[in-house]
C-alpha cells in the first residue's frame, strides 16, 4: 500500500485534529469550491469522452460526478478537519502548483492512451455479467407469475 494511503488510513477514527499543523493552513469555503469545481469539471470530461466513444466512460458516470460535486467536497473539507494528511491532499490539489498543472497538463495525452475497443479478457468479463444478470431476471419474471 502506497505509503501516503497507509498514513490516512492508519489515522481514520484517531485524529480529531480541528487545529492546524505545522505549515498547514486551514481550508476555507473557497478550497471546497474548488473541490467541487473539481468534481464538476472531472465530469463533464468524462460525459465529453463518452460522448466521442471512449469506450471505458460512461455519460451516467460523468452526471454522478458533476450532480455529486457539492456533497461530495463537503465530505471531503470534513475528513481534513479531522485529518491532517487528508488536509495536506486538498491544499495539493486546489492551491494549484507546478505539480497539479503538470499532472493537468498530460490529461489529454492520458486519455488518448484509452482502447478504442476494450481487451477481450474484459469484453469476456463483461459478457458473462450481462449473460448471469439476464438469467437472474427471466428467474425472476418466472418466480413472480
Amino acid at each position: 500500500m502506497p505509503k501516503p494511503v497507509a498514513d490516512v488510513l492508519s489515522t481514520i477514527g484517531k485524529n480529531k485534529q480541528r487545529g492546524t499543523a505545522k505549515g498547514l493552513r486551514p481550508l476555507t469555503t473557497e478550497d471546497r469550491d474548488k473541490l467541487a469545481a473539481l468534481y464538476a469539471g472531472l465530469g463533464a470530461g468524462v460525459k465529453a469522452g463518452a460522448a466521442i466513444g471512449l469506450p471505458v466512460l460512461r455519460e451516467r458516470t460523468g452526471d454522478a460526478l458533476a450532480d455529486n460535486a457539492e456533497t461530495c467536497a463537503d465530505a471531503w473539507i470534513d475528513m481534513a478537519a479531522e485529518n491532517n494528511h487528508v488536509r495536506r491532499a486538498i491544499l495539493f490539489l486546489v492551491e494549484g502548483g507546478a505539480w497539479t498543472k503538470l499532472f493537468v497538463a498530460h490529461l489529454p495525452i492520458l486519455a488518448t492512451l484509452m482502447p478504442e475497443t476494450p481487451p477481450k479478457w474484459m469484453q469476456d468479463i463483461l459478457a458473462r455479467r450481462m449473460e448471469k444478470a439476464m438469467r437472474e431476471a427471466a428467474e425472476s419474471q418466472e418466480d413472480s407469475r
